[in-house]
């Protein structure tokens, strides 16, 4: 079995949207209060957790 691909779109404003097999999956954007990681929310702007990077989740959602 083999992950769907995933692909990265910027949103304009400073995030991505994560895309998985072509359908949204998520958004990433910089956390402000912590330098260096990543806040990753679902479909409904829900926090789903932190990553060191924005790849790293899209990864993870692609598995």
């Amino acid at each position: 079995m083999t992950a769907p691909s995933h692909v990265l779109e910027d949103d304009g404003a400073g995030g991505f949207l994560v895309r998985v097999g072509g359908e949204p999956a998520s958004t990433v954007s910089p956390d402000t209060a912590r330098p260096g990681l990543w806040i990753s929310r679902d479909q409904h702007g829900s926090p789903m957790g932190r990553h060191h990077g924005r790849e790293d989740r899209a990864e993870f959602l692609a598995t």
